[in-house]
């Protein structure tokens, strides 16, 4: 756009300055012809010059920077090419500007992102480390009873079963847990949507018998790999389980179910989570996607909101309906890679 401009007005050099993320300084981001400057300070006269026109680049909002515009003879540009140069970096100030908003949402987004994803983690861990302190306790009483014991056949086989379960459990909770913790590669590969579920299904477990929650587990035996991010994926799932928990608020019942599914000519993997709670609201329906916006006394706003992100992200769907008799029901709909014709993927 630079360029047009030089062209239009015919001039020997032109140059694009913005000011520094801490506004103390202008950067050259643009230069057409033989400019030549380093970084200079916003209450020092333009670097570069002598220059025909210094047009501000700015919108009612933002004080984007600079536009620098020099004629052959070094003259000052007429009235007329002034007016439209100024219109040029009114221009380039919306572009500018439209870049900077994107940018700033897609870090705000991630941000949000980040700030669900260790809220849900502290919840887990909270609960994992409930589950790791009762097999340690039984651990650490056979131990204490061994020495008493030694001789006994029968106590040294129970126990030997018991620890060895016990670890093994342990283990498991740890490894889960390290699966939803560790930072991921943003780079997509196939993921196992069911073994996704079960493992937050375990996680959930303490949580689940405090508040006296069954849950129904129904899965699909060949539903296929999902193309995704693993971790954003385990996001997803963690929060719909979680919500559904939450809107039981006591005794209640929840229905997982990971099936295989074909719509619009396409094959998808479908996590459906329903819940025996009091429904969705005809007037917060609207707004359930809706960042902030929560019916919980202590919840934060975002989980939903992440969850439609990192779906339409994946190119998928969400839905949400009421379920027969009470209660509503989330399905997320993950697209399936594309079948060769001899049925394997």
């Amino acid at each position: 756009m630079l360029e047009t401009i030089a062209d239009a007005l015919h001039l020997e050099r032109a140059a694009l300055v913005v000011r520094s993320a801490d506004e103390r300084e202008y950067l050259p981001v643009a230069r057409v012809g033989r400019v030549r400057f380093d970084p200079f300070p916003v209450d020092h006269p333009p670097a570069g010059g002598p220059w025909s026109a210094v047009l501000p680049v700015a919108t009612e909002r933002y004080a984007v920077g600079l536009l620098l515009l020099a004629l052959p003879d070094g003259a000052a540009l007429a009235p007329s090419d002034e007016h439209r140069a100024l219109r040029m970096a009114d221009g380039l100030a919306r572009v500018y500007t439209h870049g900077r908003l994107r940018s700033d949402l897609a870090r705000t987004s991630a941000l949000l992102a980040r700030t669900d994803r260790l809220t849900a983690l502290g919840t887990l861990a909270a609960g994992v480390v409930h589950e790791i302190r009762n097999p340690l306790v039984s651990v650490r009483t056979f131990l204490q009873l061994l020495p008493e014991r030694i001789d006994d056949l029968a106590f040294r086989s129970e126990f030997r079963e018991l620890a060895l379960s016990e670890v093994e459990r342990i283990c498991e909770l740890i490894n889960d847990l390290l699966g939803f913790a560790r930072p991921h590669a943003t780079e997509r590969e196939p993921v196992d949507l069911s073994a996704i579920v079960g493992q937050t299904l375990r996680l959930l477990e303490p949580d689940l018998r405090r508040q006296r929650i069954v849950v129904d587990l129904q899965s699909d035996g060949d539903l296929g790999p999902v193309v995704a991010d693993d971790g954003q994926v385990r996001q997803v799932v963690l929060n719909l389980i979680a919500n559904a928990v939450d809107a039981c608020a006591g005794p209640g019942d929840v229905v997982v179910r990971v099936h295989r599914g074909r719509e619009h000519e396409r094959n998808w993997a479908i996590l459906s989570v329903g819940d025996s709670g009091p429904g969705i609201a005809p007037a917060d329906a609207a707004r359930l996607f809706d960042p902030f916006f929560t019916t919980k006394p202590h919840g934060s706003g975002l989980g939903l909101y992440i969850v439609q992100q990192i779906v339409t992200e994946h190119g998928g769907q969400i839905r949400t309906e009421q379920r027969d008799g009470g209660g509503a029901q989330f399905s997320i709909f993950f697209p399936l890679p594309a079948e060769r014709r001899d049925g394997r993927g």
